[in-house]
């Protein structure tokens, strides 16, 4: 669907800071479902 958007509303950055490379795919497959290479 093209015709909408997300919106960030907050982003814990000091959270982030701890998540190594497979922490951020994880939860990038969890929000979108696959991941494009």
């Amino acid at each position: 669907m093209s015709n909408h958007y997300h919106l960030v509303l907050h982003v814990d950055y000091e959270h982030s800071l701890n998540w190594n490379a497979e922490e951020v795919v994880k939860r990038w497959e969890y929000f979108n479902g696959y991941l494009h290479f």
